[in-house]
């Protein structure tokens, strides 16, 4: 009589056990739980997918989804609709205009992958976007990408967003006219976009005065570029001299 007693008191704790389990997990799981602002935990906000979204198809493996992303930053750029501060956008701009040179793709299957056109888009977005950090990330594209297409619309940005020379700039200047212009096979192009960026910067409030970057378009004029190249230099060094 008495196990039976006992079997009955064990089955009601089960019982019990079983509905508070039961209720703790609706506590849990329910959406009016009290476990902070209900948006950030149940429904993620639309600006926070909208991130989410941008950045999976940035790590996407082919050129036309990364592209379609720039694309799409671009349009808000350039109606100023990406302000110089926000940190998400450029972030994902970082990751796109350093692809390949300074980081490695997310997905290792995908490492050995190179997409200079990405690149090059999200150096002249960030052109558009402007501000301190878009300015440092086109420095350290300056520094470490190899393509002459992605060179020329950074340095190109560079000018755009760049009100006054300082140190910096000037030395990133030198060394881009040193081991990408006034070496063989010297890239036109490239070329043409850093006198672009120096004539900005020379027609700035302050001006621009540096002897070894005059020096450096002097050699210019030897170099084995283009006839258009050497007239643009021997412009700039007109305007620079006075003459």
């Amino acid at each position: 009589m008495s196990m039976v007693i006992l079997n009955e008191r064990f089955l009601k704790g089960q019982k019990f056990l079983a509905i508070f389990f039961v209720l703790c997990a609706g506590a849990v799981f329910s959406p009016h739980a009290q476990t902070g602002p209900e948006e950030d935990w149940v429904t993620p906000g639309r600006a926070a997918v909208q991130r989410e979204l941008g950045y999976a198809r940035a790590l996407a493996p082919d050129i036309q989804t990364k592209l379609a992303v720039i694309s799409e930053i671009r349009e808000k750029a350039r109606s100023g609709g990406v302000p110089a501060d926000d940190q998400n956008t450029l972030r994902l701009l970082r990751y796109l205009a350093e692809e390949g040179t300074r980081n490695l793709a997310q997905n290792q299957r995908f490492a050995a992958k190179s997409f200079p056109e990405a690149r090059r888009a999200s150096c002249e977005v960030l052109g558009f976007v402007g501000g301190q950090t878009s300015r440092e990330i086109l420095l350290d594209v300056l520094k470490a990408d190899p393509e002459p297409m992605v060179l020329s619309e950074a340095v190109f940005a560079l000018g755009k967003i760049t009100a006054e020379p300082d140190e910096e700039i000037i030395l990133a200047l030198r060394v881009l006219l040193k081991t990408k212009i006034l070496v063989p096979g010297g890239d036109n192009n490239l070329a043409m976009a850093l006198l672009g960026t120096i004539e900005k910067l020379v027609d700035s409030k302050t001006g621009l005065r540096d002897e070894r970057l005059f020096g450096g378009l002097l050699l210019m004029l030897e170099a084995p570029l283009s006839q258009s190249v050497r007239q643009k230099t021997r412009r700039l060094i007109g305007k620079m001299t006075g003459f």
